[in-house]
């Protein structure tokens, strides 16, 4: 757990996750197919690989400004 390791846990939201393209930040509407084409710059992604980056890049992003400590 987080507490044993002494690390930081960052909760990530989950609002926008599959929505969000992940390299460039364009929000789309609704997302009906598994994979993801990104209107904005192109980019084609599997639908959960995008969402997991967003993930990654959230938590990358704000592990220095917002996470709890536990400890």
């Amino acid at each position: 757990t987080a507490k044993r390791e002494k690390t930081e846990l960052v909760v990530v939201p989950a609002v926008n996750n599959t929505r969000t393209c992940s390299a460039c930040g364009h929000v789309h509407g609704t997302i009906t197919d598994l994979t993801f084409v990104c209107q904005g710059c192109a980019k084609v992604w599997d639908q959960d690989v995008n969402a997991s980056a967003n993930a990654r890049n959230f938590g990358l992003n704000t592990a220095k400004i917002g996470a709890v400590t536990m400890g």
